[in-house]
């Protein structure tokens, strides 16, 4: 258990704070956010055919649905796959800052941890 001393700014007025961490845990959480990433690549990879549907017939409304559900699934703002990609960013963010807080922890330990000569 690491003890992190840090300051928060809260409304332009700095005051100082501490919390402990897990340093043990956090390989589980990232594993539980990479588990999560790949749920969205799943999905993501199921959506793929509805972006390229196609109308059941050639009539206005069957066009429209179809243009619809393209819409819908699109990677443009507002679109689910656009909604998913951003969450995968996120996602793989936060395993990033996980993995680079294991690593100063760690150091931090090691450095603190007495040598024998």
């Amino acid at each position: 258990m690491a003890t992190i001393n840090t300051t928060i700014n809260n409304g332009g007025v700095s005051s100082g704070a501490s919390f402990s961490v897990d340093t043990d845990a956090i390989p589980a959480l990232i594993a539980k956010y990479e588990d999560a990433r790949d749920e969205l690549d799943r999905i993501r990879f199921s959506m793929n055919r509805l972006e390229k549907i196609e109308p059941s017939g050639q009539d206005k409304i069957s066009r429209a649905s179809a243009d619809s559900i393209k819409s819908i699934v699109s990677d443009q703002p507002g679109g689910l796959a656009h909604v998913l990609n951003e969450a995968k960013k996120h996602l793989e963010n936060q395993i990033e800052q996980l993995r680079a807080a294991v690593n100063d922890y760690r150091g931090a330990d090691d450095a603190a941890t007495p040598t024998q000569s």
